[in-house]
């Protein structure tokens, strides 16, 4: 309904007005000038004489007209627009559809018209007549249209003639008369019809009206007109409901005053969109209406004035929110069927039995392996999917349904282009119009081919399940809570030596079958279960044999059935033997808990009783020892006559000590030659007891065949609590401590001191800098020539390590060798001395200085594996070099324990055509027979002894001494030390004419010693000019 309550009140206040005031002006009209009128036609009598004919007639033209008027005032909720001539006519149409009443006013009209004239004179009809009877004719035009008007023409045209003053006879008319009766019957003929088509017109124009205006106020959508400046001049209730104001609030206003600053820049975008292309759009527009989102389809176009000029715009909105949430929410719908059907593997068709048309959805043709498309093959092209055994099948029931509306399911397999076997499960159901015809199947596809596949794997499992407990060697048994009724299996029964059917199991009497001791772990494991503490019942026990052997069974249950209070109903299990299993287990056990040989506790044991002792000692406030014993010399022994005689000595070790100490100690053994000792004690003079005992133990002769062999150890003992770490801890300090005792000789024990590994963990450190100074190529070659004072001539040059370090300077030796000892870093070293000296030995030799070398070689590198082996590589990448002009000193201190080893790889250097001589002789070993047996050429007199000859009389001799032996040997002999002319002089007396020392020349690096050979016959010189003035002062 358009919203036109203040424009209706002011038309109609208008229209009241305008009516009342022409009604004023009509009878003062009519007052004053209706005698004048009057008078013009006739004279002062007549006129008083028609004054009453002259009232009557005016208040029946004023009521009649007055009837018009009042019909046409607008309604105050309800007005037709347009001008009031419109309403007007438009209301005289709704009057003149009560025909009765139109034509007794026509005639009431005429007849008083016709009176009227009747009162006229003679010479006054003759002006008035025609003019008087136009009145009638044009208000009954006007009022009732065509046929009224028709009517009232014809009515006044036989008043006229009637009233002619020859009316009795045709031929007395004057034809001035038939003139005005022509006149007025085309008046009345024209004015009729005129007033008919006009009042046509106006009733077309109302009925379109009054639609326009129905459909406006009743339409839901919004309707509404605004202006150039964009206010709105015409809204209907749709529209001002959507906003959520009423019509007079929107009226007259923009848009500002009604939506948010979002909705106003989309809604005078598109405004302004119309306004300047001039065409017609459709569109969506999202706007927010009091705070919630809201969508409108809208069509906007312009609006055109009389000029053609546009002069606003209309729209025509609706309300599509819900459409969209509900099309959002099918789309969403659809794509989680769409997504379920994927994920479930089902597709869904349908088959409209009256076009014969086929629709699938998309999962659908992935079941079947076809690419999508919007229709679905034809029937022939399904057919071909399947084996003909299957659809054989699917299409009976199919067409089975079509008859009969049955319903289907039916599995059917298709057929796989890669041979594949492949199944689906087809359903479908028939649908009927209301008069009971089935027009259309529909249904799903589904893919059961992995479900096909679980189910054969599950059928063949249960068929191998069943072949495995008919083959098992299980036993089982189920027990009734309520009843207390136990059922076994044969099984179970045969474990324990019975005869099906002769056990008489029951709740009561299982005990008997039960070792004693066990019984009491069942009854606590079963009541845990029952009472919902444990998920299960899982236990070793010893069962008793027919026979009264023992038997382990591995017996296992669980609650199967309960109530609805949760108490159990069933308990079953099964029951197996795992006697040999135990048996192995304790083989296992002894296997990784003790030493296979010896039988003593291993290193994983030991450290069980290590946690076990130390508990205890913290317990007692007592001491625990650590004690780590090495064999000494035992590798010796075990390469010389072989591992069988060292695993007996091992043995017969292990029986001795386990003698000497207690029962509640632990002897364990952790290694090859290598044992820990455990023991609990009250103080360290009891624990040096202890030790003394096991020593013994271990030096005690041992016979083993024809040999009488005997051994002694060195122990390292850290003691807890004293030393407060942990187990790997203490066994590493008693190691330090075992390592410290082999030191200091042979057959002792040394206490832990933390100081000692303080001094180790330095060491290590050390080490990681010497290991890093190595891998910077740090470490230089030094040489120390060495000559023959007799000759002058220069025999060799001994190549001597030196350290460059970053910040000392140039390190010696002694700093750092002592320090790499028994170290990988000791191998390298020395590898890599042997490599630079000979590599400068080649240069020396190319640059015509034929020098001899001499390479410093520790004990444990000539005994590391492939020693001989890496020296013939070596010499090997130097064809050039002559073998016999490389000496290799051995040093006596190295203390060589396998000098069988020794000698056998000395001898296979020698081959090679080195040389060796012993460094440092005198100083070690106290027995000549390994210096006969050893392949050594040269003798070297420790440098200690030369540089106190001259002070010392036991250094005089034991230097002479040396020099005799070697002699005696037939080795040469070189001495060490010789810090002054005076040395030399003297060495020279007593027969050893080699010398090296301070007093020659110093160790000097590869420049400086070139230097100095090409000097040396200048020094010579002087030396055997000092020599010859001793030789004189002598004298």
């Amino acid at each position: 309904m358009v919203d036109n309550t203040v424009h209706n009140h002011k038309s109609r206040t208008q229209y009241i007005i305008l009516a009342v005031a022409i009604y004023a002006l009509a009878a003062l009209g009519w007052i004053f000038l209706s005698d004048q009128l009057l008078l013009v036609f006739t004279d002062t009598e007549t006129v008083f004489r028609l004054s009453l004919a002259k009232g009557f007639f005016f208040v029946f033209t004023s009521a009649f007209i007055l009837l018009f008027v009042l019909n046409a005032v607008p309604d105050r909720h309800n007005a037709p627009s347009g001008n009031l001539l419109e309403i007007t006519f438009a209301r005289s149409v709704a009057i003149s559809n009560i025909s009765w009443l139109k034509y007794i006013a026509i005639l009431s009209f005429t007849l008083i018209t016709l009176w009227f004239a009747n009162s006229l004179s003679a010479e006054q009809h003759q002006r008035l007549l025609l003019l008087i009877f136009m009145l009638p004719i044009s208000l009954s035009a006007i009022g009732g249209g065509f046929a009224p008007g028709l009517v009232a023409t014809c009515l006044s045209v036989l008043c006229v003639y009637y009233l002619h003053p020859t009316a009795n006879s045709l031929d007395n008319i004057h034809s001035v008369d038939w003139l005005q009766l022509i006149s007025l019957s085309v008046y009345g003929i024209v004015i009729s019809a005129l007033s008919g088509y006009l009042r046509a017109s106006l009733q077309k124009l109302d009925v379109n009206h009054q639609l326009l205006d129905s459909v406006v106020s009743q339409t839901t959508d919004g309707i509404f007109v605004k202006d150039l400046a964009g206010r709105y001049i015409l809204v209907n209730q749709g529209a001002a409901t959507f906003v959520g104001k009423s019509m007079s609030d929107i009226l007259g206003k923009d848009d500002t005053d009604i939506f948010d600053a979002d909705s106003i820049d989309i809604i005078q975008e598109k405004d302004r969109t119309v306004l300047v292309s001039g065409m017609v759009t459709t569109h969506k527009e999202y706007l927010h209406i009091q705070g919630e989102a809201a969508i409108f389809q809208v069509t906007k176009g312009p609006v055109f004035d009389a000029q053609g000029a546009i002069c606003g715009l209309f729209g025509i909105a609706r309300d599509v929110t819900t459409q969209e949430k509900n099309a959002e929410h099918l789309l969403i719908s659809e794509l989680g069927l769409k997504q379920a059907q994927q994920l479930s593997g089902i597709g869904s068709w349908e088959w409209d039995l009256v076009t014969d048309s086929h629709t699938w959805s998309e999962q659908v043709f992935v079941i079947y392996g076809l690419p999508y498309k919007e229709a679905a093959p034809s029937i022939e092209q399904v057919q071909k999917l399947f084996t003909p055994e299957s659809w054989q099948a699917l299409s009976t029931l199919v067409m089975r349904c079509v008859h009969t509306g049955e319903e289907y399911e039916c599995e059917a397999e298709l057929l796989d282009p890669n041979r594949a076997h492949r199944w689906i499960m087809a359903r479908g159901q028939a649908q009927r119009d209301p008069h009971g015809k089935i027009f259309k199947l529909h249904g799903t596809v589904q893919d059961i081919t992995h479900a096909r596949q679980l189910q054969q794997q599950l059928a063949a499992q249960t068929a191998q399940l069943q072949r495995v407990i008919q083959g098992s060697e299980q036993g089982f048994w189920d027990w009734n809570a309520v009843t207390g009724e136990v059922q076994i299996s044969p099984r179970f029964e045969a474990i324990l030596g019975y005869q099906a059917g002769e056990m008489k199991l029951t709740v009561n009497n299982w005990r008997q079958y039960v070792y004693v001791e066990d019984v009491q772990n069942i009854e606590q494991q079963v009541l845990q279960h029952l009472i919902h503490k444990t998920s299960s019942i899982e236990l070793e026990v010893r069962c008793i044999k027919k026979t009264g052997e023992l038997c382990w069974i591995l017996c296992k249950g669980r609650v199967v059935e309960e109530d609805s209070q949760g108490r159990a109903l069933m308990i079953s299990g099964t029951q197996a033997d795992i006697t040999l299993l135990k048996t192995h287990e304790t083989e296992l056990d002894r296997v990784a808990n003790y030493d296979a040989l010896t039988g003593l506790p291993n290193r994983r044991l030991l450290l069980d009783r290590f946690q076990q002792m130390i508990a205890h000692v913290q317990r007692n406030g007592s001491l625990c020892a650590v004690c780590f014993m090495d064999l000494d010399g035992f590798k010796v022994i075990n390469d010389r006559y072989g591992h069988e005689v060292g695993d007996q000595l091992l043995i017969a070790i292990a029986n001795n000590v386990s003698v000497v100490i207690r029962q509640q100690d632990t002897l364990a053994r952790v290694g090859g030659d290598e044992f820990v000792i455990l023991f609990e004690m009250m103080s360290e003079e009891e624990c040096t007891q202890v030790l003394l005992r096991i020593l013994a133990a271990v030096d005690q002769p041992i016979l083993i065949g024809d040999l009488n062999l005997c051994l002694t150890a060195c122990i390292g003992v850290s003691l807890y609590p004293e030393d407060n770490v942990d187990p790997d801890i203490l066994l590493r300090h008693a190691d330090q401590a075992m390592y410290m005792a082999k030191s200091a000789g042979k057959n002792r024990f040394q206490m832990f001191d933390p100081d000692i590994d303080r001094n180790i963990i330095a060491r290590r450190t050390w080490l990681e800098e010497l290991k890093s100074a190595f891998e910077r190529h740090e470490f230089v070659m030094f040489y120390q020539p060495k000559v023959n004072l007799a000759t002058g001539k220069i025999i060799g040059a001994e190549a001597l390590i030196r350290w460059r370090h970053p910040l000392r300077g140039i390190v010696g030796p002694s700093e750092f060798l002592p320090d790499i000892a028994g170290s990988d870093l000791e191998i390298a070293l020395g590898e890599w001395v042997i490599n630079t000296a000979v590599a400068q030995w080649q240069n020396w030799q190319q640059s015509g200085r034929p020098i001899a070398v001499s390479i410093n070689v520790s004990a444990r590198q000539l005994l590391a594996e492939h020693f001989s082996a890496f020296l013939k590589s070596t010499l090997m990448q130097y064809p050039d070099l002559t073998a016999s002009d490389l000496e290799l000193e051995i040093l006596e201190s190295a203390a060589i324990e396998d000098m069988t080893l020794a000698i056998d790889i000395l001898q296979e250097c020698k081959r090679l055509g080195v040389h060796f001589s012993l460094d440092d002789f005198g100083t070690g070993y106290s027995s000549l027979t390994y210096l006969r047996q050893l392949p050594i050429s040269t003798i070297k007199i420790d440098q200690s002894f030369v540089r106190g000859m001259l002070d010392s009389e036991d250094d005089w001799r034991i230097v002479e001494g040396v020099i005799r032996l070697a002699s005696v040997f037939n080795l040469n002999v070189i001495a060490e030390g010789v810090e002054t002319i005076a040395h030399g002089k003297s060495l020279a007396e007593l027969g050893c004419q080699l010398c090296q020392g301070y007093g020659i020349a110093r160790p000097m690096p590869v420049e400086e010693f070139a230097l100095w050979y090409d000097e040396w016959p200048l020094q010579y010189q002087q030396i055997k000019h000092e020599f010859k003035q001793m030789d004189e002062l002598h004298l």
